[in-house]
C-alpha cells in the first residue's frame, strides 16, 4: 500500500469522525458555534481534541456538514459574541488580511492578534491544501499550549451552496480567518482556520 494512499485513508478518518455534544448553556455564555458546508478535509489540535473540554465536533461526512462548538476563554470578559459568514463568492470589499502576498487571493479575517492572523495566513500558504499540516504547524508555532484548540477545514470552491455560518469575538483569545490560495505550481483552495483559548482546560 503506497504511502500517499495510506495518508488519504487516514485523512479521511480524519473527516468522517464526529459526534461530541457541548452543552452550550454552561456558563459563561462565551460559546462561539462554527457550521461549514460542504467540507472536504478537516484537522484539529490537540489532536486529542475528543477529551477537550469546551471543544466539541460533529462532522456529518455523508453531507459535507462540519459543526464544532468552543468555550472560549476571553481575555475581556465584555467582548459579546458576532456573526458572520463566509462562502465563494469572494466579496473583495471584504479582504481584510494577506494583502502582502500575491499567493494570497483573498482573505478575511477576525482577529485581533494581528501576529497570529499573519502566522495563520502564511502557513496556510507554505503547507498547501492540506489542513492537518496547517494546524498542527499553527499549533505547534505557539508552543503547543494546553489551553488553546485550533480547527483547520478545507472547503469546496466549486459547491454552488458552499457557505460558512460562524461565531467570533473581537478579542485576543480569538482568531478565524477564511483564506484563499493560488500557488504558481497548484489549483486554488481555501481553508477555514480558527484558534482559541478554551474554558475547561
Amino acid at each position: 500500500m503506497s504511502v500517499f494512499f495510506v495518508f488519504l485513508l487516514s485523512t479521511l478518518a480524519l473527516s468522517a469522525e464526529g459526534g461530541v455534544t457541548c452543552d452550550l448553556t454552561t456558563k459563561p455564555a462565551t460559546w462561539a458555534t462554527i457550521t461549514a458546508k460542504n467540507v472536504f478535509f478537516n484537522a484539529y489540535e490537540p489532536d486529542n481534541y475528543f477529551n477537550t473540554p469546551g471543544f466539541c465536533v460533529n462532522n456529518d461526512f455523508m453531507s459535507h456538514t462540519l459543526v464544532y462548538e468552543s468555550h472560549v476563554k476571553l481575555a475581556n470578559p465584555s467582548a459579546k459574541v458576532q456573526h458572520d459568514t463566509a462562502s465563494n463568492t469572494f466579496d473583495n470589499s471584504r479582504i481584510n488580511c494577506g494583502t502582502n502576498d500575491t499567493r494570497v487571493q483573498y482573505c478575511q479575517s477576525h482577529c485581533s492578534n494581528k501576529q497570529l492572523e499573519t502566522l495563520i495566513v502564511s502557513t496556510a500558504v507554505i503547507n498547501g491544501s492540506l489542513p492537518l499540516s496547517t494546524a498542527q504547524q499553527v499549533f505547534r508555532t505557539l508552543g503547543s499550549p494546553n489551553d488553546t484548540s485550533i480547527a483547520s477545514i478545507q472547503v469546496d470552491l466549486n459547491a454552488q451552496n458552499l457557505k460558512i455560518d460562524y461565531d467570533y469575538y473581537d478579542d485576543a483569545n480569538f482568531c478565524s480567518v477564511f483564506v484563499r490560495i493560488k500557488n504558481p505550481t497548484m489549483f486554488p483552495y481555501a481553508l477555514f482556520v480558527t484558534v482559541q483559548k478554551i474554558l475547561g482546560v
